[in-house]
């Protein structure tokens, strides 16, 4: 079933018998053709995203937040998944300020996170950021994962929408043939959130409460702190902490961050704005590439 209009939808799926039982319903933002609004069933407080496409990313967030709850990590459960429609708990949060009480409760959630452990580098499944598809197929090494299924994966598809020129793609292509002499294999593959910035951390005065819009993945650590870096998200609290529990290697901060920086940023670009690839161009000219 497809249909754009809210109230219909929850009618039709037997989640109101009529409209007086919608207490309040609040259009909250839309981002990538999905519709988010706060809600109030029965005097039950819900979150609701809707698809305008017919896609299936809202399926793959179901399964994502799952995924994060089934490992004891802080994330809003899903109350109802079917055709374009997603229902979650509502967690009461602020917008203000991450404070350094904050990004040490971060921090120990990120590092349960990444405790999780696979011998694979991968996901059961593709897994989705913003609008695009995150290929997800399993490999042994985390280099060759990194290689085709983000940083190559993407510029071949900034290369087709003409976001960069063939010039840019084969410098870029030619480097990621020698990732092996800047990148370092992790003895094992942990659990990375993906997509963690400031938008998808709920925070209230007193503490952190939870994880949204996971882009999952079993992965290197290294590649979700270089996006936290690049978000600018954190201040030193938040790393202090991480490498008290889980050590961050020196050769991170001075060139391996601005490596791992490549594949969002080009993903940024194809989602947001081709400005991003200055940036690009900008790391590629910093390692002398």
């Amino acid at each position: 079933m497809q249909d754009n209009n809210i109230i219909t939808n929850l009618i039709n799926f037997g989640l109101l018998d009529n409209a007086k039982e919608l207490q309040g319903i609040k259009l909250l933002q839309c981002n990538y053709n999905i519709e988010i609004y706060y809600a109030e069933i029965n005097s039950k407080k819900i979150a609701i995203k809707l698809n305008k496409e017919k896609t299936n990313q809202l399926l793959i967030e179901k399964k994502m937040l799952a995924d994060l709850s089934s490992h004891q990590v802080k994330a809003p459960d899903v109350l109802f998944y079917k055709d374009n429609l997603l229902i979650l708990e509502w967690i009461e949060c602020e917008n203000i300020p991450i404070r350094p009480k904050h990004e040490i409760e971060i921090a120990r959630t990120i590092l349960k996170l990444h405790s999780v452990k696979k011998n694979y580098f991968g996901y059961e499944y593709d897994t989705t950021i913003g609008n695009l598809i995150q290929p997800n197929s399993r490999y042994s090494k985390w280099i060759d994962f990194y290689r085709d299924n983000r940083l190559l994966h993407y510029s071949k598809m900034a290369l087709n929408i003409g976001l960069i020129n063939i010039e840019l793609y084969n410098r870029i292509y030619k480097f990621s043939q020698s990732l092996e002499k800047y990148l370092i294999e992790p003895e094992n593959a942990s659990l990375i959130h993906g997509d963690l910035w400031k938008g998808n951390l709920l925070i209230n005065q007193n503490n952190f409460v939870g994880l949204i819009d996971p882009s999952t993945f079993y992965g290197n650590t290294e590649y979700e702190l270089a996006y936290l870096i690049m978000n600018g998200t954190f201040t030193k609290t938040f790393y202090e902490e991480y490498n008290d529990h889980s050590r961050i290697d020196k050769d991170f901060n001075r060139y391996r961050k601005d490596i791992y920086m490549l594949s969002p940023l080009i993903q940024y670009a194809i989602m947001n704005s081709g400005i991003y690839i200055n940036e690009v161009v900008k790391i590629l000219n910093r390692l002398k590439i």
